[in-house]
């Protein structure tokens, strides 16, 4: 690798260069505040007269003679390319003749290929997501812009802070042609992915699925990098609603029966996942990809189930996302044709039952996790071993959670009922509140009511005997009223 320094222009001139940013990237997010720092920067350096402004460090690789792969430096880059097309658009729109040479003179040397075909005239090539809106601004007609997309926010911030600066045109270019760079060029033998490991070793800008998609694509040639992103990557990360960190945990979970620690998560998937095992990279992408179907249909109660989608509506609402491992492999079962509809059901319905009973009992959740992280492997060495139907997977897992005891146990209907009526209901959280009052609520009544009814207040929970006595009802209850008051004021009983 060779490092230079050297001016930010320099290194985006060119009319026959391109800048692509690869597919492992991360998408376009400075926000406003990145934003208004660079510019306050450049008017300082117009009114101080400084002669440069170090902007930070940029590596790259040269994919061919004419294209330049961003390594590590994509939003500095987009950022600058962003502000260059604001200035341009904003010398089209004010008409400004005098300096009608310097619009042509930036969008050539420094966003457009002026002779290239249409849709390669663009000069940086963000990534797929981010393109679309980056290409629609320079069409400039605000109607067309993706308004939420990063690009379009940043770019109008960006166009009004020209427009209203009180230093010319020409002098906030120069302030741009002041910023300078120390470009890190690899070469062919350096390998990018130790690099930019060392640059990002932090963890303050990387999540641990960003880390983990660098680590599957980084080294691979450009053709198969679009592939895997298009066929595998891309898609998992829009079935999961994008928390791929948490789906990689609970998919790590799911494969090694243990959970491992969020901020681990990208040692543990390459180290001892993928390396350890010797795993070939598109055949865990298939796989990934495969249970993420089924966990995007438990994110979102989508199993197409009435009752199964209902019973997981109710479960996240709870917070139980330490089950979603275990659901997981409950719906891909389905998925893959090993269970019925109706065993799936019963798991389920057993399942919030056993969670429900369990917080009503005050039962800790720390053992948990590590229980579930594995009883559906469990399940399915005893069906194995008896060799059973998986049409009796339901009932494997009741006698699985019904006999076992300590941390985990089920608890009876004798310590359940004993539980309830002194269980101090008002005084839990929100979610535990509204579910226990929705399912008495509705129990053999024809005339529902729904957990959003409670949230959004239409419903209201009022204590019977009040929260604060009355003489009247200290009278009513006679000497021991604050003993009487304490226990039962809280409680199921004195609620509707």
């Amino acid at each position: 690798m060779t490092a230079n320094e050297k001016y930010l222009v320099q290194f985006m001139e060119g009319s026959q260069t391109n800048y692509i940013i690869p597919i492992y990237q991360r998408n376009y997010d400075w926000k406003q505040e990145q934003c208004k720092l660079l510019f306050d920067d450049l008017e300082n350096l117009i009114n101080k007269n400084l002669k440069t402004h170090f902007f930070g460090s940029i590596v790259d690789k040269a994919e061919s003679r004419t294209d330049i792969v961003i390594i590590d430096g994509q939003q500095r880059i987009t950022t600058i390319s962003l502000l260059l097309l604001a200035i341009c658009n904003y010398i089209k729109n004010e008409k400004y003749d005098d300096v009608e040479k310097l619009e042509e003179k930036i969008m050539e040397m420094f966003l457009i290929n002026k002779w290239a075909d249409n849709d390669k005239r663009i000069k940086l090539k963000t990534i797929k997501k981010d393109q679309e809106s980056f290409s629609r601004l320079f069409d400039n007609n605000e109607k067309d812009f993706i308004k939420e997309s990063h690009l379009t926010q940043n770019y109008e911030y960006l166009y009004q802070r020209v427009k209203s600066s009180k230093y010319s045109i020409e002098k906030l270019f120069d302030a741009i042609c002041k910023l300078m760079i120390v470009e890190i060029e690899l070469k062919d033998d350096d390998n990018p992915q130790l690099i930019f490991e060392s640059m990002n070793s932090t963890g303050l800008d990387l999540t641990e699925a960003d880390k983990i998609r660098n680590f599957i694509l980084m080294d691979k040639p450009y053709a198969i990098q679009k592939e895997y992103y298009e066929k595998y990557w891309n898609r998992i990360e829009e079935n999961v609603g994008y928390n791929t960190t948490d789906f990689i945990k609970d998919y790590l979970t799911i494969k090694m029966s243990k959970i491992p620690t969020l901020n681990k998560i990208y040692r543990v998937f390459k180290e001892d996942y993928i390396l350890a095992r010797e795993l070939n990279i598109e055949d865990v992408l298939i796989d990934m990809h495969n249970y993420s179907e089924s966990y995007s249909k438990v994110l979102n109660a989508s199993t197409g189930l009435s009752n199964v989608d209902s019973y997981l509506k109710d479960i996240t609402y709870l917070r139980y996302t330490l089950l979603y491992p275990f659901l997981t492999q409950v719906i891909q079962r389905y998925i893959n044709g090993e269970c019925s509809g109706e065993v799936i059901e019963n798991t389920i319905s057993a399942l919030l039952t056993y969670i429900v009973r369990r917080i009503i009992c005050a039962k800790p959740t720390n053992a948990l996790p590590k229980f579930f992280c594995t009883i559906d492997r469990e399940i399915e060495t005893i069906i194995k071993k008896e060799k059973l139907s998986m049409e009796l997977y339901d009932d494997v897992f009741v006698y699985i959670i019904e006999n076992r005891k300590g941390y985990v146990e089920f608890p009876s209907d004798n310590e359940f009922k004993e539980s309830f009526i002194k269980f101090k209901l008002y005084r839990m959280q929100t979610q535990v509140k509204n579910y226990i009052l929705r399912e008495l609520e509705n129990y053999n009544n024809k005339e529902r009511i729904t957990i959003k009814s409670i949230d959004e207040k239409y419903i209201s929970i009022e204590h019977i005997m009040p929260q604060t006595l009355t003489p009247a009802w200290k009278k009513y209850l006679g000497d021991n009223y604050a003993e009487i008051y304490e226990k039962y004021i809280d409680t199921i009983g004195n609620l509707t």
